[in-house]
């Protein structure tokens, strides 16, 4: 499945540069057979990767600028230090450049393996292209010394000293040029028809909100590559992590009946759970903010899904065997100090919902979101399964290495489904965006507009709300959250000041995430 949910895949690309990374982005070019990985992940690369290096000559003759931002200089700083190729001053920038968290999942034994392409060892000579916007995550394309194309992710913490906290290296193509398309395109149909022949993406669905009015949608493409099957206005994408914007509103909800209270703890809520002593007075409030410190889980590989299906029958059961396992392990960070991205603390933040409900947690998202919000198309799952094959199919890869998700052969874990595995329509998602907006703005709905104000506001000097990231566009505000398990994509951005949204999503999740912002920021102008 926002830094953004972000490594190695089990059966991974050809290219052996890229068969070692070790990430939390939706996996690249899987092969839907054999074992599969569960991920999700929010925002752009917002990854753990192994780092495999070589010396590099200097060479910077065709470099374009970088973007003067916390993450356009620690790219600059990680890039002078690799072409430099000094092992004991690249062994000092690991310790001191990267997060922890990075360094606890990526040792520096793998971190300083030899990096190889398929011709030989890794030299960056030229960095060509770079995409995002946004300060703390970028995409860098790149040219190697043997006229390779390169592409680099990588994300920094929005707290200073804005440490690397993922980086992603894969074989790239020539970036698309497709700025004349956006200059020049009528509406969302117009522009995403032809950003769509230009990517390859199947299919791509998007619309644009102004007040609590849908002004434009389109949706363009096919429901499955190699099919001539056209999408259709009403058809289902799956928005991965978005999902926790949808469990967060479902607390809101459940606070304004009494049910729950922002300042609930672990301790009062789960009294008979053995816990961390570090967890025992962590707050809800913390867990929609990812400050509880609790371990990230953004991969599991097949053998641990079995395993954790297999700890209980009910989903409220499965989640609580996972999470017993989650409260006993130590803390990524001390609970409450800083913000660490986590699907299993989304997984309990769903389970303390069922706790206080003694309701499972698709009931009560049907119950308190779906119906009362209006999303008739709202569901959980993959959209295509063997009951309704007409539905897009995710996708995997991208280009000429596209490949199809077959039904049944990767499905996501129950125990983490809060975290992320809604699907709905693309109006479904643009209505849900509205009613965001529209408390932002202080109109009640079935939110109190109060409630919504309080999702959206993060702890001081942090960026994570409750399900939503708050960044700023052109210097207005921008609330914000993605979503990618593997195969779909999705974005929803709220502009409060314009008084718009903007939702996007598509049925491919490899190379896409760029081009959703470029999406929703050139409909957010028009």
């Amino acid at each position: 499945m926002p830094t953004p949910l972000r490594p190695s895949s089990p059966s991974g690309p050809s290219s052996p540069s890229a068969a070692h990374a070790v990430r939390r982005c939706p996996p690249r070019g899987r092969q839907f057979r054999g074992r599969q990985r569960l991920t999700l992940h929010r925002c752009t690369a917002a990854s753990l990767a192994v780092v495999l290096l070589a010396a590099a000559p200097p060479v910077r003759a065709g470099d374009i600028p970088l973007p003067d931002s916390p993450v356009g200089k620690a790219f600059d700083a990680w890039l002078k230090v690799i072409r430099k190729g000094d092992a004991v001053e690249i062994k000092q920038h690991f310790e001191t450049a990267f997060t922890e968290a990075f360094q606890k999942e990526i040792r520096f034994g793998t971190y300083e393996v030899l990096m190889q392409t398929a011709t030989g060892p890794l030299r960056i000579a030229e960095i060509k292209r770079y995409d995002g916007g946004q300060d703390f995550g970028m995409v860098v394309h790149a040219l190697t010394t043997k006229g390779e194309w390169l592409k680099m992710s990588i994300s920094v913490e929005s707290e200073k000293p804005h440490l690397i906290n993922g980086l992603l290296l894969q074989p790239g193509t020539p970036p698309v040029d497709d700025e004349a398309v956006f200059k020049s395109f009528k509406d969302i149909k117009d522009l995403l028809t032809r950003l769509r022949e230009l990517h390859g993406i199947p299919a791509i669905a998007a619309a644009h909100v102004k007040g609590d009015k849908v002004v434009d949608h389109a949706v363009v493409g096919v429901r499955r590559h190699g099919s001539q099957e056209a999408v259709q206005p009403g058809d289902l994408f799956h928005v991965g992590s978005l999902t926790k914007s949808i469990t967060a509103t479902l607390i809101g909800r459940l606070i304004e009946e009494g049910k729950l209270d922002w300042d609930t703890t672990l301790a009062r809520a789960l009294p008979d759970m053995k816990m961390h002593e570090a967890y025992r007075d962590v707050t809800l409030t913390q867990l929609l903010q990812h400050r509880g410190g609790i371990t990230p889980a953004l991969t599991f590989d097949q053998e641990e899904l079995d395993r954790l299906t297999a700890l209980g029958g009910e989903p409220t059961e499965q989640r609580k065997a996972f999470l017993s396992e989650i409260l006993m392990m130590s803390p990524a960070n001390t609970p409450g100090t800083k913000s660490e991205y986590s699907n299993a603390g989304y997984a309990l933040v769903g389970y303390l919902a069922e706790r206080a409900t003694g309701k499972p947690w698709a009931e009560l998202v049907s119950e308190y979101v779906f119906k009362p919000f209006g999303l008739k198309s709202a569901g959980f799952g993959w959209p295509a399964t063997h009951a309704r094959p007409y539905q897009p199919h995710g996708h995997a890869g991208s280009g000429d290495a596209i490949q199809v998700q077959p039904i049944g052969e990767y499905e996501l874990g129950e125990f983490l489904a809060p975290a992320g595995d809604v699907h709905m329509s693309i109006d479904d998602l643009a209505r849900f965006a509205a009613f965001h907006l529209a408390g932002l703005r202080g109109k009640d709905g079935p939110l109190k507009a109060a409630t919504i104000q309080r999702l959206h506001t993060p702890a001081p000097g942090d960026d994570y709300a409750g399900g939503w990231v708050i960044a700023e566009f052109e210097g207005k505000l921008m609330h914000w959250h993605n979503g990618s398990a593997g195969t779909f994509y999705a974005l929803v951005s709220v502009f409060p000041e314009g008084d718009e949204a903007v939702v996007v999503a598509m049925n491919q999740a490899d190379d896409v995430e760029a081009l959703a912002r470029r999406i929703a920021e050139a409909a957010a102008r028009k």
